[in-house]
């Protein structure tokens, strides 16, 4: 008789592929449009991730960020000071350690993460159109129960 552990670890990975797989074509889908607003807005990837990254943690100090995106303390710093250059963050002193700075997203960063979400709601809308109305409607219960679950679950 299967292990219940096992049986549920394997089923959680099944649904972690399956989840993977969409995920994937999703994002195939509408990297273009994620492209253009990286272009317009004159970003990089690392200085996106970084953004994306204070958006999910709130704030962070330089090193945070850099172990997060696995870069140096030299490159995270670069990065930061671009985006400080541009707008999307702030550097404050932490009330612990003066000589320390946190990273926050700045009132355009939040905007900035406003629009990409957005665009991602209307593209992944729109790719999730052609589908058959029952299968949504279950998709859509069955993601909420999910995200409901999830916010449950303490880290």
């Amino acid at each position: 008789m299967p292990n219940t552990l096992e049986t549920t670890s394997n089923l959680s990975h099944r649904v972690a592929e399956v989840i993977g797989a969409f995920n994937a074509e999703v994002m195939r889908r509408s990297t273009g449009e994620m492209l253009q607003l990286m272009q317009r807005e004159g970003l990089s990837m690392p200085r996106l991730a970084t953004v994306m990254l204070l958006d999910r943690q709130g704030q962070q100090t330089i090193s945070e960020i850099s172990e997060h995106l696995n870069l140096t303390l030299g490159t995270t710093s670069h990065i930061v000071d671009q985006l400080v250059e541009g707008g999307y963050v702030e550097r404050h002193e932490c009330r612990e350690d003066r000589r320390q700075k946190r990273i926050s997203l700045s009132e355009r960063g939040h905007t900035f993460i406003n629009e990409i979400k957005q665009a991602r709601i209307v593209d992944l809308s729109r790719q999730l159109h052609g589908l058959p109305e029952p299968l949504l409607e279950r998709m859509h219960e069955i993601m909420s129960e999910a995200m409901a679950q999830l916010n449950h679950v303490k880290r």
